[in-house]
């Protein structure tokens, strides 16, 4: 998935895809460990979609918190 993509997603859609990503990586890890699927590189592929949505939440929260204190500094 392109960052783009995520970045116009809001703050519960990331969140929901955030979840969503790590159960397939749970289940994707299950079927590699079985011998059930061939493709391991979609582990991988899995595993960097969701360090593209945390980054991209962190930094939501790094904003919020941003904006937040400049304008109680403000006051």
């Amino acid at each position: 998935m392109k960052t783009e993509q995520l970045r116009e997603m809001n703050k519960e859609e990331l969140e929901r895809k955030l979840a969503g990503l790590q159960d397939e990586l749970f289940k994707a890890g299950i079927k590699v460990q079985t011998k059930q699927m061939e493709n391991t590189a979609q582990l991988r592929m899995k595993r960097k979609d969701i360090a593209r949505i945390k980054t991209l939440l962190r930094e939501m929260a790094i904003k919020g918190i941003a904006t937040t204190a400049a304008a109680e500094s403000r006051k």
